[in-house]
């Protein structure tokens, strides 16, 4: 299963429709209009200039979960836009907003996520080639479908991967990925895992036995510092690699076009 890659506080709300344009004389209040177009299901906490003239952020959040707040845009004074608006160079506006408001944090920088990970529990699969690091769990669908599209190139000595075990996504994850870790050859046991992986159920192929302490520590510290490159969440696979530049990269999610950009073999956190 892949997980969401980066939550964006923001929420497209099938309910949203052009708003009246007020129950009084004159030109409705951005408040009136929020509260009319989602049908009283966002509240309005204030507004700020949009990237137009005809375009005003609206920053609020919804009644149900006070705790989640969003954007959404205010269009010539009467309509109202959920989801992400984007500018014509491709920039997140939606986000730029939420992130300036303090809605969601800055995006962590490559070179901060590299320096997070450097202290985990890894182990390498590959012997030559550029190196990608990936945070896994052993029972994740997204991990064993990234893993199955990399075996070639791995075994071919184009690539290596320094896995990072967390668990997370089943109550048997942490015992799991302890299990290997705690194995002679972490490597052929995660090899083993993704031999047998099981799609349906999705779960890892790897048999769970009595791992020690020490090794389910070490996967809890792993999990703990994924937390931290996603910024408060746990998503799988999340990839560190170095580009064509030797520069620091975070992705979330399995996108098989990188391995055409990644660059010095020396290059890892």
């Amino acid at each position: 299963m892949q997980h969401n890659t980066r939550l964006v506080a923001l929420v497209l709300m099938a309910t949203l429709a052009a708003a009246p344009m007020s129950a009084t004389a004159g030109a409705p209040s951005a408040a009136f209009v929020v509260q009319s177009a989602t049908h009283g299901a966002v509240v309005m906490d204030s507004a700020a200039p949009g990237p137009s003239k005809n375009l005003q952020a609206i920053i609020g959040h919804l009644k149900a979960n006070p705790a989640q707040r969003l954007v959404l845009w205010l269009v010539d004074g009467e309509y109202i836009v959920s989801g992400p608006l984007f500018g014509a160079n491709g920039a997140n506006l939606s986000e730029q907003m939420a992130i300036g408001k303090g809605l969601i944090p800055k995006p962590l920088t490559g070179s901060q996520a590299f320096a997070i990970a450097k202290p985990a529990h890894a182990f390498l699969i590959g012997k030559s080639g550029p190196l990608l690091t990936a945070f896994e769990d052993p029972n994740c669908s997204a991990c064993h479908a990234f893993n199955t599209s990399v075996s070639k190139d791995v075994a071919a000595g184009k690539l290596r991967v320094r896995v990072i075990p967390v668990g997370f996504l089943k109550p048997d994850s942490v015992a799991r990925a302890a299990t290997i870790l705690s194995t002679q050859d972490p490597a052929a046991a995660w090899r083993a895992n993704e031999a047998s992986f099981k799609d349906a159920p999705e779960e890892g192929g790897y048999p769970i036995g009595k791992p020690s302490s020490e090794a389910i520590a070490q996967v809890t510290f792993n999990t703990q510092l994924l937390s931290r490159v996603d910024q408060g969440q746990v998503a799988t696979p999340t990839m560190l690699y170095c580009n064509k530049a030797g520069e620091a990269q975070i992705m979330r999610g399995w996108n098989p076009g990188i391995l055409s950009q990644l660059g010095p073999a020396g290059c890892a956190p």
